[in-house]
């Protein structure tokens, strides 16, 4: 509720396109324009682009009969500056698959009836904070699986991503990445439990409904498919589990994902002439951010930082302080996270869960990092494309941290 509205986190573009659905709009990439209600708000908070307000001039054109799109002239550097001034009139998020924006239309439709357009967007963002609160009981239940017993741990791992900032942040705003963090996590849980011996056919056609849903989402969860073949084969090469068996299972499990994708697929076939809208957001948005050129380590420490504090983090205070102490406690952990995967460590653990837990962590962070330059985005990548393995992401923490911890003998 003390977040300002808008968050500069994309908020007023995902509420966009709440807004165009409760008006029976399927919003296309590069051609919707904002709807009234989503203007209103941003002439009251001064909020426009990606810049705090008052630190950029307002723009000369805030009615949206006006917005419009390029005009057709314009070509190269030309068309790269129109789009990076007027992009913030586009409904830009409108490229984002369907599953929270289905889920959360209802709510932003009561808000909006009940109080207009600024009850609308806190009423989904409380919708947002009780899917967030979902990722506690994953989290100690990931705790569990990882380390049979070992409550404090799991306390230690629940406790820290109760209270990430950057999580809370981002998670409790107008936004799609809340609930695909919710739905990754349950992914990765189901796929820990399955690594345990043969898939079974319900866990398996769960987990393709849970990729799947996961994928409606938001689309920059698909690196958790590295973790979730990761416990598909560990059972066959380690376990002995029969081949067919796991082979049958797993493409059952991809097939369901699939179909669960596949009305959405087909809209964008029928809507832009392709199964994924890639072409249109590029081209958009990877004009609004042409210009910038981003090293591979500015990227790597940017998705560090933003992961903790959120992508603007001058919202919450001592954040610079909180990425030191993090980076610092961030090295003890992977020094015990790197013994507990030599299987050198005093602590125990469920040897093909630690596997299938770092694979998606791995998986997923690689995936985000490759996201900005493979899709035409531009930019850097955020650390909330890291959100749906922060459940794995902090038990793995929390356990490397107690693993080293307690080896020197400062804990008992």
């Amino acid at each position: 509720f003390v977040q300002p509205v808008w968050q500069l986190t994309d908020e007023a573009q995902h509420t966009d396109v709440l807004a165009q659905y409760a008006h029976g709009v399927y919003p296309i990439e590069g051609v919707t324009t904002l709807r009234p209600e989503t203007v209103a708000i941003m002439v009251t908070t001064g909020n426009y682009r990606w810049s705090p307000p008052e630190t950029v001039p307002r723009p000369a054109v805030v009615d949206p009969a006006q917005f419009g799109p390029p005009p057709p002239y314009l070509s190269g550097s030309q068309f790269k500056l129109w789009v990076r001034r007027h992009i913030w009139w586009f409904s830009y998020e409108a490229m984002q698959p369907p599953l929270f924006y289905a889920l959360a239309t209802p709510v932003w439709a009561a808000g909006y009836d009940a109080g207009g357009p600024f009850a609308a967007v806190y009423a989904v963002r409380v919708l947002n904070a009780l899917f967030l609160a979902w990722l506690g009981p994953l989290t100690l239940a990931t705790a569990w699986l990882l380390a049979p017993g070992r409550r404090l741990l799991a306390l230690l791992a629940v406790t820290l991503t109760a209270f990430l900032p950057g999580l809370l942040l981002n998670g409790s705003q107008v936004t799609n990445d809340t609930l695909g963090a919710v739905l990754g996590s349950a992914c990765v849980l189901v796929a820990a439990r399955l690594v345990r011996g043969p898939w079974s056919w319900r866990g398996s056609l769960l987990l393709g409904v849970l990729f799947g849903l996961t994928l409606l989402a938001k689309l920059t969860d698909a690196g958790l498919a590295i973790g979730l073949a990761t416990a598909w084969a560990w059972p066959a090469l380690k376990l002995r589990a029969p081949w067919r068996h796991q082979l049958a299972v797993g493409a059952a499990s991809a097939a369901v994902a699939l179909l669960v994708m596949l009305p959405w697929l087909l809209l964008n076939v029928f809507v832009y002439g392709h199964p994924v809208p890639s072409p249109e957001a590029a081209k958009l948005l990877g004009a609004g951010t042409s210009g910038a050129t981003y090293t591979f380590a500015q990227s790597l420490n940017y998705a560090f930082q933003t992961f903790w504090t959120g992508e603007h983090k001058d919202s919450l205070p001592y954040t610079g302080v909180m990425v030191a102490v993090m980076l610092g406690l961030g090295l003890v952990a992977a020094v015990g996270l790197s013994r507990l995967l030599r299987g050198t460590a005093w602590l125990r653990v469920e040897r093909g869960v630690l596997i299938v837990l770092f694979a998606a962590l791995m998986g997923q962070a690689a995936w985000a990092l490759a996201v900005p330059a493979t899709s035409g985005l531009g930019g850097m990548a955020p650390g909330r494309y890291l959100y749906p393995v922060v459940a794995a992401a902090m038990v793995l923490f929390a356990v490397g941290l107690w693993s080293r911890v307690r080896s020197t003998g400062w804990v008992v």
